[in-house]
């Protein structure tokens, strides 16, 4: 469903209602006047997941009607995304689906710790960056990937579900 959000983040109670299986939906929102911007929230009703809209409302002169150009914000890693070993100087794919945002900034995180800003800024709808990794990234488990939107405004991020390894370099990382 999609629900209309106040300056707070709260649901505002001006529009709550479900989105027809066509992507379709229908809603009354009281009080708006041309100039008033709305925000919105897709939330998944399945599993409470929410996503961040964005987009534009145009009211026309009625303040009955409006056009809807609505877009969820998402970014999710599929690879690595746990379990994998690479080896440095080899090439592999980092791999994301992403919606509604433009660039990514992906990162490689040993636990906690940020090991390299991998690529400050690639196009998020290629949805892959080829990663030939550097000899001089250590051997060891507990990495991540975290892949960020760089747009403005827009704070989303994801990280690989679990750690993969990193194997075959010359030294050992005892670290984290």
């Amino acid at each position: 469903y999609l629900a209309s959000i106040g300056p707070n983040g709260e649901k505002d109670g001006r529009s709550f209602s479900p989105i027809k299986t066509d992507g379709s939906y229908f809603a009354t929102i009281l009080g708006n006047v041309n100039s008033e911007k709305i925000k919105f929230k897709l939330i998944n009703s399945a599993n409470g997941r929410v996503f961040d809209v964005v987009g534009s409302l145009k009211f026309q002169a009625d303040s009955l009607k409006t056009a809807f150009d609505l877009k969820a914000l998402s970014i999710k890693v599929t690879s690595p995304n746990g379990g994998e070993t690479w080896n440095p100087q080899k090439s592999y794919d980092i791999t994301w689906r992403s919606g509604g945002i433009d660039n990514v900034r992906i990162e490689l995180y040993k636990g906690t710790v940020l090991k390299t800003v991998i690529c400050a800024s690639a196009p998020a709808g290629i949805g892959k960056y080829t990663w030939t990794i550097p000899a001089y990234i250590l051997q060891g488990s507990k990495y991540k990937i975290k892949i960020s939107s760089v747009d403005v405004g827009i704070n989303l991020s994801d990280t690989s579900n679990d750690y993969f390894t990193i194997a075959g370099s010359s030294g050992t990382d005892g670290s984290l």
